[in-house]
């Protein structure tokens, strides 16, 4: 039986820079349904007819095949609301359509930017009785605005060019009973003086080209405790840069894009995507989205003012299980132009034998004698990453090996957080029993201090540990400084 392709698309104006079409196509393949997925570019005043010809079983123009559902972006999210045959209680609410269903000639809005933005968001709960400052009153700040107001926001402060007209739209939308007194618009002249728990960008400045832009003054950080810009290229904008040097948790926008596709392709096709899938999904686009922003970066920001000496002693990771150590060892030797060494990886490699394996055969005393034999051999590496397992620093020599070497970042990550987001079943210490996690912290948080130059504090997004880390890098090898700057203070923030 002949399986039907299923047509997916994006309607927008101008839509050169999309990775939507990536996004969705990977979750297809994924997921194992066999769809496509397009994009559907025009002028404002084809809108109707563009929408018109969704109704059609055979298409024409800009849409030449059937197709079962679209996505909606700027500047159409509100003017497709009037020509839709049905409209989700939710969007309705909103204001805002970017997803609409096409089953059995009727055309029915949702707006899925609300749970991308309620993913992004949710290492950061309970925001209920907070504060927050939204620069920008575009089309994402529809959705985030109802969010924070489900959520239980007790103010939210939006920064607009044009107060008044804001003020105008958004009670047309959700009436004054639903905007008042939990919602000031306020000018840009105004900011210093609010404070609050998240300030959102949702303007496009720091976007691709104009990434010298950013729509809050550095200052202003200081009154906040996290950031979230909507924008996902580059990985880390001019704001969300300012941010993190500020002491702020930072998240850009590419969960939400993420995960409002996941529940599109929910609606599309009438199923429930679990979360590991869905999370394994953000996983790889975050790592993609890292490297090809990096790579932009590598060839015009950071490797002009990195000079590394010529035999380059190792850099080490150290930290927990899954704190992060190999994922950002690989994402910062692949960034500077340096070799990588997973020294699990190579352990299996210099005895042909698997990590699981050796654990239940020999013994953990016998495996942190492989990886003392192989820390050994790989300190004599040059121009190198070097990624350590969990518990290379029980051991003394081990120690004394990291202690002389020039440069070790301590991944610092909560043991609840690792339990909660990382599978554990190639960890085997810990996977048959989660929480023992805590008793090895316990156990070794003194060694890895001990050994450590620089904490690097894996709490919100891997782009913000790892720039942490090109900062490090670059105050300490932008003159070839030769003299190991001392630690920061290591202990929990």
């Amino acid at each position: 039986m002949e399986v039907i392709m299923k047509h997916f698309g994006l309607l927008g104006e101008h839509l050169s820079h999309s990775i939507s079409p990536q996004i969705h196509q990977y979750i297809y393949q994924k997921l194992n349904i066999n769809a496509d997925y397009s994009l559907i570019e025009f002028p404002r005043e084809d809108l109707e007819s563009i929408i018109k010809s969704l109704y059609r079983s055979s298409m024409s123009g800009p849409i030449s095949s059937p197709i079962s559902g679209v996505n909606v972006t700027i500047p159409y999210k509100k003017d497709v609301i009037p020509l839709l045959d049905n409209i989700d209680d939710l969007a309705r609410s909103i204001g805002s359509i970017n997803t609409i269903k096409i089953d059995q000639g009727k055309l029915s809005g949702y707006n899925t930017d609300y749970y991308g933005i309620q993913a992004s968001l949710e290492d950061y709960l309970p925001l209920k009785s907070s504060t927050f400052l939204i620069l920008g009153y575009g089309g994402a700040c529809l959705p985030l605005i109802a969010y924070l107001l489900n959520e239980g926001a007790e103010k939210i402060y939006i920064a607009s060019r044009n107060p008044q007209k804001g003020i105008d739209d958004l009670e047309s939308i959700m009436g004054p009973e639903n905007t008042r007194p939990a919602i000031e618009f306020v000018g840009y002249d105004q900011l210093d003086k609010i404070k609050g728990k998240i300030v959102f960008n949702t303007t496009p400045l720091g976007m691709f080209p104009n990434l010298d832009q950013s729509a809050l003054s550095k200052e202003i950080f200081k009154n906040f405790d996290i950031a979230v810009d909507l924008i996902y290229n580059p990985c880390e904008t001019k704001f969300l840069r300012d941010a993190r040097r500020s002491g702020l948790k930072c998240q850009n926008g590419l969960k939400m894009l993420v995960y409002q596709a996941i529940r599109a392709v929910e609606i599309w096709n009438n199923i429930q995507i679990d979360k590991d899938t869905a999370s394994d999904i953000y996983r790889h686009f975050n790592k993609t989205n890292i490297m090809e922003n990096t790579y932009f970066m590598e060839n015009t920001y950071f490797r002009q003012f990195i000079a590394f000496p010529e035999n380059l002693q190792p850099i080490y990771l150290v930290g927990m299980p899954a704190s992060g150590k190999t994922s950002l060892g690989r994402l910062l030797a692949d960034l500077l132009g340096l070799g990588f060494v997973d020294l699990d990886r190579y352990i299996e490699d210099m005895t042909g034998k698997r990590l699981e394996d050796i654990f239940k055969k020999e013994g953990e005393s016998a495996f942190r004698d492989y990886e003392e034999e192989a820390l050994l051999a790989t300190c004599k590496l040059e121009n190198t990453i070097i990624s350590t397992g969990g518990g290379c620093i029980t051991r003394e020599k081990n120690r004394e090996i990291l202690n002389n070497s020039d440069m070790v970042f301590y991944i610092v990550r909560d043991c609840q957080t690792i339990i909660d987001k990382s599978s554990l079943e190639d960890r085997p210490l810990i996977k048959s029993n989660s929480s023992r996690i805590f008793d090895l912290y316990n156990n070794r948080k003194s060694y890895y201090e001990e050994v450590a130059d620089y904490p690097i504090y894996n709490r919100s997004s891997l782009e913000t540990a790892l720039f942490d880390m090109v900062d490090i890098i670059l105050d300490r090898y932008s003159d070839n400084k030769n003299t190991k700057r001392e630690g920061e203070n290591i202990n929990e923030k």
